[in-house]
């Protein structure tokens, strides 16, 4: 079934790349009615312009990444994105030199492209698809809206987060130059924190999830508090590369002092931020894993939308805290009202032994019915097994009648009517 709904996550997620376009297509019009400078408008209506036509590739990496993970295969995955990691910076230069501002999106594109698409060739080099892909179905089509009831929370798991900072990221176009540049350096930052860890996140999910539907409910919670432990380690490990690091990282960006000033005082929230957040992320892998999606979406949105974004907003409008405001929000939201109940959440609400797995009313368990595996060739080699086997007896006929009247014998002077 892995196949089926790989199909049935495609076309949720190609229905809504439409709208994220129409977004991204009319962001610079947004960011001007909303009272951006003109610079900043103008640049992010290039990028955003530009990013439309990798939406669908980036969609499908996300689809890709759970995928492979779910089969504990992700070696196609894992190759295609080293070969980008190698790519990507020569991609960017040469791509900036070329076309200017212009290359950096058009070298992101293409690195996406390259991705979606090196992952599955790979898949086939290997001949891995025989064991996971059973080619493309009319089932892929049905009970999509099933599939919505679990894809939709978690959905707003993964996007609360995002969107909360792309949110603040709006925001920090109405601060200064300066001062937007070194938030800009700390986005950065963060990301490549983030992730360093977040295939630990992913895991999460995928192990806690195949635990459970293993009936090892036990095994699961043992899955959830390694992860949260391993994810914990990963996190001092990114926070001590970063101070080591800290006097030389904002000058890989910029030459500007008073840019390096802004960094190296935001990175002051953003580097306790990191252990919070990744605690968060790995929680809602555990969460999703055990079927409790719609609690976890409850929590982060609470976070998140209620909390961390209104609370930067009243901030950095209001109080004119300035670009710092950006990341206390968040800050607050995670920490004083995420984190406590995560904790509560793994250590006393979920009731890890009673942990079923979840019930599809939709599956099909009938051998003759289409499978990942199946595929014209299977058919025929299971067609022809069974002709193979139906005609043993009447060989071993042909071939031994002695010891096939023996067999009769024996069984007419065991008979009842027969006694002795």
């Amino acid at each position: 079934m892995y196949g089926i709904y790989a199909q049935r996550m495609c076309v949720i997620l190609l229905c809504f790349a439409f709208p994220l376009g129409i977004i991204l297509a009319y962001a610079d019009r947004i960011l001007s009615s909303l009272g951006a400078t003109a610079e900043v408008v103008h640049y992010t209506g290039i990028w955003c312009r530009l990013s439309v036509f990798g939406i669908p590739a980036t969609l499908l990496y996300q689809l890709l990444c759970r995928y492979y993970s779910c089969q504990h295969n992700t070696l196609p995955l894992s190759v295609a994105l080293a070969s980008a990691a190698v790519a990507n910076p020569v991609m960017q230069i040469a791509f900036v030199n070329m076309f200017g501002f212009e290359g950096s999106p058009i070298a992101w594109l293409l690195l996406m492209c390259f991705i979606v698409g090196g992952a599955p060739h790979i898949h086939v080099a290997l001949w891995l698809y025989k064991k996971t892909w059973g080619g493309w179905s009319k089932k892929g089509l049905e009970h999509i809206g099933d599939l919505l009831s679990i894809a939709l929370p978690s959905m707003a798991v993964m996007m609360s987060e995002w969107v909360a900072l792309e949110v603040n990221a709006l925001a920090g176009g109405f601060t200064d130059a300066t001062s937007l540049a070194g938030y800009s350096i700390t986005l950065q930052i963060f990301g490549i924190m983030w992730g360093v860890g977040s295939g630990v996140m992913i895991l999460s999910c995928v192990f806690v999830g195949n635990a459970i539907g293993e009936q090892r409910p036990l095994f699961a919670r043992k899955v959830a508090f390694v992860a949260v432990a391993l994810m914990f380690c990963i996190s001092i490990v990114d926070v001590l590369i970063m101070l080591l690091m800290g006097p030389m990282i904002p000058y890989l960006f910029t030459n500007d002092k008073k840019v390096a000033d802004v960094y190296h005082r935001l990175m002051y929230i953003v580097l306790p931020y990191h252990f919070f957040d990744t605690f968060q992320s790995t929680v809602m892998g555990i969460l999703r894993g055990c079927g409790l999606q719609k609690l976890g979406a409850v929590v982060i949105c609470t976070a998140f939308c209620v909390v961390g974004v209104p609370l930067s907003f009243l901030l950095f409008f209001y109080f004119d805290w300035g670009v710092i405001a950006l990341w206390v929000g968040p800050f607050i939201g995670v920490v004083f009202i995420g984190s406590p109940v995560y904790i509560y959440l793994l250590l006393f609400y979920i009731d890890w032994a009673n942990l079923k797995p979840h019930q599809d009313d939709h599956a099909e368990v009938a051998p003759d019915e289409e499978s990942d595996t199946g595929s014209d060739d299977v058919n025929d080699e299971v067609i022809e097994r069974r002709q193979v086997i139906q005609e043993e007896p009447v060989r071993a006929n042909q071939r031994h009648p002695k010891v096939v009247q023996d067999i009769a014998d024996t069984k007419r002077a065991d008979s009842p009517l027969n006694p002795p």
